[in-house]
């Protein structure tokens, strides 16, 4: 049975800049099946677009994030985690595996179907990051968390 862990970061939303992501390795292949991300600043009229991307060639630089096991029995997680990216990572000029539309007064949860999960290739150097792309006015906090299994 596959162990389950949570990711979260925050930071001021700089367009373009990645909030969280997740590493997969040669021995982890993370598989993402939850994805939230809110605000916490003062309520006002911003729309935002994030997108939960998948990358190839380079995790990029982060700080670093310990998963945590949702079932404290749970060995710890071989994937490694990041969140606040200053060096973004080498992503595909693909679509995004997620695109998330949202208004700075709500918040936004995914859960995927069973089966519907976002698997990371068994790959060093490869993994998932949640980005703003967007920002219809100022740099709200933003809050986001990536579930996942391995």
């Amino acid at each position: 049975m596959a162990s389950k862990y949570a990711i979260s970061g925050t930071m001021t939303l700089v367009v373009g800049d990645s909030l969280i992501g997740v590493k997969a390795s040669t021995t982890a292949r993370p598989r993402i099946y939850y994805v939230t991300v809110g605000c916490s600043s003062t309520p006002a009229d911003a729309s935002m677009i994030h997108q939960v991307l998948g990358y190839t060639g380079g995790h990029g630089t982060s700080t670093a994030v310990t998963p945590v096991p949702l079932d404290a029995s749970d060995r710890a997680a071989v994937a490694t985690a990041g969140q606040i990216y200053t060096a973004e990572p080498t992503t595909p000029a693909t679509v995004a595996s997620l695109n998330i539309p949202v208004h700075q007064r709500s918040n936004y949860q995914w859960y995927a179907r069973e089966g519907g999960e976002l698997y990371a290739p068994a790959t060093a150097n490869t993994g998932f990051v949640l980005t703003n792309v967007a920002c219809s006015t100022g740099n709200p906090v933003l809050y986001g968390s990536f579930h996942f299994e391995e």
